[in-house]
C-alpha cells in the first residue's frame, strides 16, 4: 500500500512544480525601442532564464491602419552598438571596413531572407520577418516569440547581447512604389514589463547588475506533497 500511495506521489510531484508561475518581471531582462514611419514603433523584450533567452518583438500602431501599406516587418538581434543611441541611425551600416558588421538588408525581407556577413560570426545574431499585409493590429501587440540557448544577457557572456543594437526594417508600398524604412536602437539591461521596465544602473561604463534571488519557489502543496512522500519512504522502509 505504501509503494503504490509513494508512486501516486512521485507522478503528481513534477506536474505540480510545473504549474508554478514565473513572474518574469522579476526575472533579469533587457529592452530596446525602436522608432518606425508615421508614429509607429516597436519593441524588444528580452527575459533571461535559467536555460534559455527569450525576447519577445511587439508592434505598435499607434492608431495607424499600416496594412493599407506595411508590407513586412524584419529584424536583426545583436547588432553592433550605435554610438548615439537618441537618433536611432544605424551608424554601424556605414562603415566600409573588411571587418565590418553590414548586414545585406533586402527590400523585402519577407521574400528574400537577410543574409548576415562573415563579419558577424563573432556575436549570435538573431534575425527574422514577419509578413504585415494579412494582419490587422489596432493596439500594441506581441508578434513574435523566440528562444534561443546560445545567447544570454549577462555582459560577461560568451554570446550576449549587452552592449548590441537592433534592427527594424519595415518595407511598405506607397502609390506602387517599394520604400524602405530602418531603424535601430540599443539594448538596455534591466527587468519590468514592457509598460513598467526599469533599467540597471551604470556606473563608470560598468552595468551594475543586481544579485537576483532564486528564479523558482517551490508551493506549499508541493512542500506538503514532498514531505508526505519523505515520510511514507521512511515507514515504508522501517515495516521491511
Amino acid at each position: 500500500m505504501y509503494n503504490i500511495i509513494l508512486f501516486f506521489l512521485i507522478l503528481v510531484t513534477p506536474f505540480t512544480l510545473q504549474q508554478q508561475q514565473i513572474d518574469t518581471s522579476q526575472l533579469p531582462g533587457a529592452l530596446s525601442q525602436i522608432p518606425l514611419s508615421d508614429g509607429m514603433s516597436a519593441t524588444v523584450q528580452f527575459v533571461q532564464y535559467s536555460d534559455h533567452l527569450s525576447y519577445t518583438l511587439y508592434l505598435n500602431p499607434n492608431n495607424v491602419q499600416y496594412w493599407n501599406t506595411s508590407i513586412c516587418l524584419a529584424w536583426i538581434v545583436g547588432t553592433p552598438s550605435l554610438l548615439l543611441d537618441s537618433t536611432h541611425q544605424c551608424s554601424f551600416m556605414n562603415d566600409t571596413s573588411s571587418n565590418a558588421c553590414i548586414p545585406d538588408i533586402p527590400s523585402n525581407p519577407c521574400i528574400a531572407p537577410i543574409k548576415l556577413p562573415d563579419a558577424c560570426s563573432n556575436i549570435e545574431t538573431l534575425s527574422g520577418s514577419y509578413p504585415l499585409a494579412s494582419s490587422n493590429y489596432t493596439t500594441t501587440t506581441p508578434i513574435i516569440s523566440v528562444n534561443s540557448t546560445n545567447s544570454q544577457i549577462y555582459p560577461n557572456a560568451r554570446n550576449t547581447v549587452a552592449g548590441k543594437s537592433i534592427l527594424i526594417s519595415l518595407t511598405e508600398n506607397l502609390n506602387g512604389t517599394q520604400q524602405q524604412f530602418i531603424s535601430c536602437s540599443n539594448i538596455r539591461l534591466g527587468n519590468g514589463t514592457t509598460s513598467n521596465f526599469t533599467y540597471y544602473p551604470v556606473n563608470n561604463g560598468t552595468i551594475q547588475f543586481p544579485n537576483h534571488a532564486s528564479r523558482t519557489s517551490i508551493s506549499p502543496i508541493a512542500l506538503l506533497l514532498f514531505i508526505i512522500t519523505l515520510f511514507i519512504h521512511t515507514l515504508n522502509v522501517i515495516s521491511k
